[in-house]
């Protein structure tokens, strides 16, 4: 799926889906909410994965599965060849 149909189904700009992927931007809940329905999946299923790492005397961070990535990576390519 395109960026443009996605931000089109989710009611989202096509460069909010980009930053988004890229991970320059985070999602708001309302945000996740919109791609999880474009995409008929759950908001659970968008945040399988995603880990994060309170911080002690700095700032925490996000953390992704290794396992999460691939099988993102595995969903694009079938994704690509039915397109």
């Amino acid at each position: 799926m395109s960026q443009e149909e996605l931000g089109a189904r989710a009611s989202l700009h096509r460069t909010e889906i980009g930053m988004l992927e890229q991970g320059t931007r985070l999602a708001r809940v309302d945000t996740l909410m919109k791609l999880a329905g474009a995409l008929s999946i759950s908001p659970m299923e968008l945040l399988e994965g995603i880990h994060w790492t309170p911080g002690t005397t700095s700032a925490g961070g996000f953390a992704i599965s290794e396992r999460t990535l691939s099988r993102s990576r595995d969903d694009c390519d079938e994704s690509s060849e039915s397109s």
